[in-house]
């Protein structure tokens, strides 16, 4: 085997999906030399698909691309049906502004092209052996592509390799484990027909269509499902259970193309999801359960966040520590965020359904935020106090591309400490409540620097979290 020299990188990025090529991208805009060490050829053709949310167009106009991706031609997801926990299937629309069913094979060529036209170095097909610390402080990461190995030095390392998480460190399984079994279809007028998705008896069901003649249908069922039928291959196990799917639409349908595939679809997060030069992205960081649909708007967010902590390491060495305390903390609010939400839609069937799958899966974490009671309005002349419970203190925030110290508000009602309501500093407010004044006074005096529109709805948040309480001796 050939060898060629080493090249030195400031940031080196170990996978070549949505979210190591958006954490490429912004690293690159603020002017660092960025590498991609991506092992497949693309476009790859290993993913399941994907949802698109709305709610990820604006994330994806960070790194310019937002245009190409509404351009491309994916699939508009406008509707979805839904049979869960009802006795009869529910159509959900989007009455706002839809997402997209997209290929991931195709989307992730995009994002990654994006990143290599904004100046990111792209090996790919390559292999990347095991980072290493060396003396310089740097590390080491030898990759082998078309024969030959060469040696490349990075500042920071960036895991993005998805589940197998190339940096050393360990994995913990959230909730009960789960694998999807899945296959792609061919038919005709796919872009007709809704995503749909179906509780079964111990399994779920998930179709989508990525093109006008392609579908993906998936079966989400527990391991043992597959020891206990061990006789049988994972294509007659697919099958058979596709026969259960009520909604799937058969008449559309020609054929199968190509063979079932299996894949690990458990609820998994690194134990140590950053270090002072190195950060996990992704599916490296967080594995999502598919019932949640943020697979990619976690991986772009957490390629955007990642390029502000890696900036924060790289140009104020001195907020590192800070830097990686706001990353663990956001981590792990994330982690309890997403399986909260999962575990009550699991939830919703196990009322319905007495089956160990569903229960087992039904699992919220522990500490998570109690739920918000609906409260009368407030009075204008209620004389009011700051909660006994509320305090300020410092915490790290994001503040343009880096991460500071700033006060903020800590709560039992706030899943975490908040610096801004409604884009104002929030501290500077609250200490303009003294004990015993009215509404009325402190929005007028809020209203002097503020719009009063936005005065009131800051006191509404805080009136209904409980910050703002009325006065007592």
């Amino acid at each position: 085997m050939g060898t060629k020299d080493q090249t030195t990188f400031d940031v080196c990025v170990i996978g070549g999906g949505p979210a190591g090529s958006v954490v490429s991208h912004r690293l690159a805009s603020l002017g660092y030399k960025v590498c991609i060490i991506e092992s497949q050829k693309f476009p790859r053709p290993n993913h399941i698909g994907a949802s698109l949310l709305p709610s990820t167009l604006p994330l994806l106009d960070c790194i310019g691309v937002r245009e190409s991706v509404e351009n491309t031609g994916f699939l508009l997801h406008e509707r979805t049906i839904v049979w869960w926990s009802e006795t009869f299937p529910i159509y959900k629309n989007q009455h706002e502004q839809p997402g997209f069913h997209v290929d991931r094979g195709q989307f992730d060529q995009l994002l990654l092209q994006n990143a290599k036209e904004n100046g990111v170095e792209v090996h790919q097909p390559a292999h990347a052996f095991r980072p290493e610390r060396i003396k310089t402080q740097k590390w080491q990461i030898r990759i082998r592509q078309d024969g030959m190995q060469r040696t490349i030095l990075s500042k920071i390392v960036v895991d993005a390799s998805g589940g197998r998480s190339l940096v050393p460190g360990r994995r913990i399984l959230a909730s009960a484990p789960l694998l999807a079994l899945y296959a792609y279809w061919k038919g005709t007028n796919f872009q007709t027909i809704e995503a749909r998705i179906e509780a079964g008896e111990s399994e779920w069901f998930w179709y989508a269509p990525l093109s006008q003649n392609k579908a993906v249908t998936a079966v989400f069922l527990d391991p043992s499902c597959l020891s206990l039928n061990s006789k049988q291959g994972i294509e007659n196990i697919y099958h058979k259970l596709l026969n259960r799917f009520r909604l799937f639409p058969a008449k559309f349908i020609k054929g199968i193309e190509g063979k079932v595939k299996i894949c690990d679809a458990s609820t998994r997060y690194a134990e140590n999801p950053i270090g002072d030069s190195f950060i996990r992205i992704g599916d490296a960081c967080l594995c999502l359960d598919p019932l949640s649909s943020q697979g990619i708007q976690s991986a772009v967010a957490s390629g955007l966040q990642a390029a502000i902590i890696i900036n924060t390491f790289l140009k104020y060495p001195e907020d590192t520590e800070l830097a990686i305390s706001f990353y663990n903390a956001r981590q792990k609010e994330k982690r309890n965020e997403y399986i909260t939400k999962t575990a009550s839609f699991y939830q919703q069937v196990a009322a319905v359904r007495n089956k160990l799958f569903w229960h087992q899966r039904a699992t919220f974490p522990e500490g998570q935020l109690a739920p918000i009671l609906k409260t009368k309005s407030f009075d204008g002349n209620c004389k009011i106090q700051l909660s006994d419970h509320a305090y300020m203190n410092s915490t790290p925030i994001i503040e343009g591309n880096r991460i500071i110290s700033k006060h903020a508000l800590y709560h039992d009602m706030l899943s975490r400490p908040i610096a801004f309501v409604g884009g104002v500093e929030i501290v500077p407010l609250l200490r303009k409540v003294s004990p015993g004044t009215t509404i009325q006074d402190i929005l007028q005096v809020w209203s002097k620097n503020l719009p009063v529109e936005l005065s009131y709805n800051i006191m509404a948040w805080l009136w209904i979290r409980k910050i703002i309480v009325p006065f007592h001796l």
